[in-house]
């Protein structure tokens, strides 16, 4: 476990929200060219969509115990495939769901002949 945390992680090892923000700690995440993800101090919308969708899989798969880690990751893969992306709308995208805004990424790319779910060499796409 020790092996695959990033170095710059097992230096701060009681890591707390103001040492997320320390001069020290961002400095060691850009050594490994890593980003913080916080946001501004204050900002009520951080964390917001994440906290969210948690809440929501948590709310949609209950308490459940699985069988085996497979069993949980079917359980939970056929859920964001079938229901959350395709038919549970979003506020925050416009009460769209995740399918359609997708798709909407898309369509402007694909009428000029280009498939934007492609990576290219180089790792653009």
């Amino acid at each position: 476990m020790e092996a695959s945390i990033p170095a710059a992680w097992r230096r701060f090892p009681n890591v707390h929200d103001v040492q997320y923000a320390s001069a020290t700690f961002r400095a060691a995440l850009a050594a490994v060219d890593m980003r913080p993800s916080m946001g501004r101090v204050g900002s009520r919308y951080d964390n917001a969509v994440a906290e969210s969708f948690f809440a929501t899989l948590k709310t949609e798969l209950g308490t459940q115990v699985w069988a085996t880690r497979d069993h949980a990751r079917r359980a939970v893969s056929a859920y964001l495939g079938c229901y959350y992306n395709h038919d549970c709308l979003h506020s925050t995208l416009g009460y769209r769901t995740p399918h359609e805004i997708r798709m909407a990424y898309r369509q402007p790319y694909r009428a000029r002949g280009i498939n934007p779910g492609v990576r290219l060499p180089g790792g653009t796409s």
